[in-house]
C-alpha cells in the first residue's frame, strides 16, 4: 500500500503503484462474453457456461465486467464491475 502523499511524489511512475482492476483477476479463468450474454449479466441473471471452475471472469469488449462462481450446474453474480471500461 502507498499513500497519497507517495503518489504524488511519483507521479511520472503511477504505472508502478497503480493497476488496472482486470490485474487483481489475472489469476482466474476467463470466458468472452458476446453481446446477447451481456445484456443477461448485466441484469445478474444466472447463466451456463462451458468452463469447469469454481470462479470465472467475465469479458466483454476485452474487460473484465463481472466475476461468477459455480452454483450447481450453473453460474451465479458474485462481483459486478459493469462500470469497468
Amino acid at each position: 500500500a502507498v499513500t497519497l502523499e507517495e503518489l504524488a511524489d511519483h507521479l511520472d511512475q503511477l504505472d508502478q503503484y497503480v493497476q488496472p482492476i482486470d490485474a487483481f483477476f489475472q489469476d482466474y479463468p476467463s470466458y468472452d462474453i458476446n453481446d446477447s450474454e451481456w445484456k443477461q449479466i448485466q441484469n445478474g441473471a444466472w447463466i451456463s457456461l462451458p468452463i469447469n471452475a469454481s470462479k470465472v471472469a467475465l469479458r466483454y469488449n476485452k474487460k473484465v465486467k463481472a466475476i461468477y462462481r459455480a452454483k450447481g450446474k450453473k453460474f451465479c453474480p458474485d462481483l459486478m464491475l459493469l462500470s469497468n471500461e
